[in-house]
């Protein structure tokens, strides 16, 4: 069959996944280094799940970009790094470095064509080991504490806006002990 050429040829033209090379991120600017993931919220009044994807600069521990929607595809994350970018008022090739987790948004080609094509360099986390992502992780983990477990939303639009006071309250009001307990 092959030598009649009926077989299908496969092949991986993906360059093998840039890995973390240290742990903890030490940064020393603002924009130096991000950090993305998704968070699930449950919508009671929907019965539906919505996504919350969030950005997080290491440095300031402040949101840079967040998406919520009851889908969140790979061009999802796509718009949302690249209107981070322009909200920040960061050229698109800039010395940015991504972290992530190895979710397939994450991996698909097209954030990966983005990324490349934007000079970012994009770092995936080992599997299994959220604490290479941790600042990403805490701020899921205090939005989960302080805001999914207290409130049952009833609608889209209710979890859109509760969301949103939360996180204008965490990058503008939260004291945040990593950087000497300022906002």
């Amino acid at each position: 069959m092959k030598e009649n050429r009926l077989l299908n040829y496969t092949y991986n033209d993906r360059s093998p996944a840039r890995r973390v090379v240290e742990s903890m991120v030490r940064v020393h600017a603002p924009n130096e280094v991000w950090e993305m993931d998704i968070k699930y919220i449950y919508i009671q009044g929907a019965n539906r799940t919505a996504y919350l994807f969030a950005i997080i600069d290491c440095f300031s521990r402040e949101v840079v970009g967040k998406y919520l929607g009851y889908h969140c595809t790979s061009q999802d994350v796509k718009k949302t790094i690249d209107f981070s970018f322009l909200e920040r008022g960061i050229q698109a090739i800039s010395r940015v470095r991504i972290r992530s987790d190895n979710g397939t948004q994450f991996v698909s080609r097209i954030v990966e064509l983005f990324l490349s094509s934007s000079q970012i360099e994009h770092e995936r986390i080992h599997p299994a080991t959220p604490k290479e992502d941790a600042h990403i992780e805490s701020f899921n983990s205090i939005l989960e504490k302080e805001v999914i477990r207290r409130f049952e939303f009833l609608s889209f639009e209710n979890a859109e806006s509760t969301i949103e006071r939360f996180i204008a309250f965490y990058n503008n009001e939260r004291l945040h002990s990593a950087i000497d307990y300022r906002t």
